[in-house]
Formats: C-alpha cells, structure tokens, sequence
C-alpha cells in the first residue's frame, strides 16, 4: 500500500513537470511552439501594411488632371436624334469629304429645317463657307451667321464657339473673340485648341504675355506629343518676362 502510494506521488511530480513546461511558451500556438526559432524582426506580421511609394503630381500635371477629369457638356448636352437624322447628317458629312460642296450644303440645309436643335449641321454649313483659299467678305459674314446659329442651337459646341471666336479676333473684336474662346473651354475643360487660341490671343493681339505663358503651357502639356511650334513660343515668352522682370 505504501508502494502504491510512493509510486502514485512519483507520477503526480512528473506531470506537475510536463504542465509547468508547456505553460513556459504561453504566447505560442502549436505550430510556432514545433517550428524552428526564427528572427521575429524578419519575418512580417500577417497584419503588417506594405506601404508603396506614391507618385506626387505637379502643380501643373494635377491641373491637366483636373481639367480632363471633368464633364465635356458638348457631347452630354447633344439632343437626341433619329437614325433617319443621323444618317441624313453621314450623308452630308461624306459629300464634303468627297468635295461635293452642292450636295452637302443641300442636305445640310434641310437638316436645318428639320432638326433646327442640332448644331452640327449649323457649324459645317459655316465651314463650307470657307472652304474658299481666300474666302470673300460675304463668305466670311455667311459662316459668321452659321456659327453664330449653331451656338444659339447648343451653346456647349465648343467646335462653333472656336470658330466663331477666330472669326471675331480676325475682325479686330478681341473682347468678343476672347468670350467665346472662354466658352469653348468652358464646355469642355480639356479643350486643348481653346487654349492655344487664347495664348495666340493674348500674346499677338492684347499683349498679355503672362496670360499667353498659361495657356500655351495648358495646351502644350494636353498633347500626347510636345508641339514644337508652341515649345518655342513658350521658350521665347519666358525669356520676354524675365527680360522684363530684370529691367
């Protein structure tokens, strides 16, 4: 009986032994207590967030991106049409491709007449007014009258807004030129020949070059490929300012 209970003692020892060992790891799982002891610092968490380096914009490439973010409210503004329209409107398109000036201007015409909304119709009618090498004056007044249409019909037609405009600083009205090269931009942001047509604007007739630099620069930095022309002016309208600058 005393055999029994020495050896009853023995054992209850030996467990006490086994249970204080196992709970020396506490903050291990089963795995990690069977795995190799590995360097905590070079093995990342499950938790941990791998940060990677984001690409900071410049002040004018956050611009570009602003300005192409945005709506075009030409093409979200266009009424809706028919598919008898539409294909009247391919029609007239393809005669002025082929040079048949007296097919286009006919079907254009009508398209007027039955669509007066649509301003396509209205803006190419002025462009076969200038189609002439040196259009005449009442030419020049006609495609005025058409672009000027075409605006009334969708203000958002930054294509009639442009044209209209070139037209007016061709005549001398500035002012008048600058306030629908504005819209043009203004209808859709991204509008690059807006910009370039408000720097020639700015720089050749009201000789405003700061203004000049700024758009020439927007402009230059929408091509997919650097305008040489216009890398050129930019260069020589820098050194203008810092000429003035240092004076």
């Amino acid at each position: 009986m005393r055999f029994s209970k020495a050896l009853l003692l023995v054992f209850a020892v030996q467990a006490l032994l086994i249970i204080s060992g196992c709970s020396s790891l506490p903050y291990l799982s089963n795995d990690e207590q069977s795995s190799p002891k590995v360097d905590a610092e070079k093995v990342p968490s499950k938790n941990t967030i791998i940060e990677t380096p984001i690409e900071t914009l410049t002040p004018l490439q956050q611009k570009i991106a602003d300005l192409q973010a945005q709506p075009n409210l030409y093409l979200s503004s266009a009424p809706q049409v028919s598919e008898n329209i539409k294909q009247r409107y391919q029609q007239a398109l393809q005669a002025r491709q082929s040079h048949n000036i007296k097919d286009a201007t006919n079907l254009l015409t009508q398209l007027t007449i039955d669509k007066p909304s649509m301003s396509g119709p209205w803006l190419q009618l002025g462009d076969l007014q200038l189609t002439a090498e040196v259009p005449n004056s009442e030419q020049i007044k006609q495609a005025q009258q058409y672009y000027q249409r075409a605006v009334e019909a969708n203000m958002h037609n930054y294509h009639a807004q442009n044209r209209l405009a070139t037209l007016y600083r061709k005549q001398g009205q500035f002012e008048q030129a600058e306030q629908h090269y504005l819209q043009a931009i203004r209808s859709w942001p991204a509008f690059a020949q807006g910009y370039l047509n408000l720097g020639i604007l700015n720089d050749l007739y009201k000789g405003n070059k700061t203004q000049a630099l700024e758009y020439y620069t927007i402009y230059q930095a929408l091509q997919d490929k650097p305008d040489r022309q216009v890398k050129g002016w930019i260069a020589d309208l820098n050194r203008q300012l810092n000429q003035q600058a240092q004076e």
